[in-house]
């Protein structure tokens, strides 16, 4: 993700969400800012954040 993290999903057999992240990388305050506006980066937010994400 655009701030350092590496972020799943994972849906368990009752229908529970949960979200693991890790920190991968630390970040200065205008590298995060120039990665928001990556479109890479704004793709893969938007796909972690998405219903479609478990088919």
């Amino acid at each position: 993700m655009f701030f350092g993290d590496r972020v799943g999903r994972v849906r368990d057999p009752l229908g529970g969400l949960y979200r693991i992240r890790t920190r991968v990388e630390e970040l200065s305050p205008q590298e995060r800012e120039r990665r928001l506006g990556d479109e890479e980066s704004a793709k893969a937010m938007e796909y972690v954040q998405s219903a479609g994400f478990f088919p």
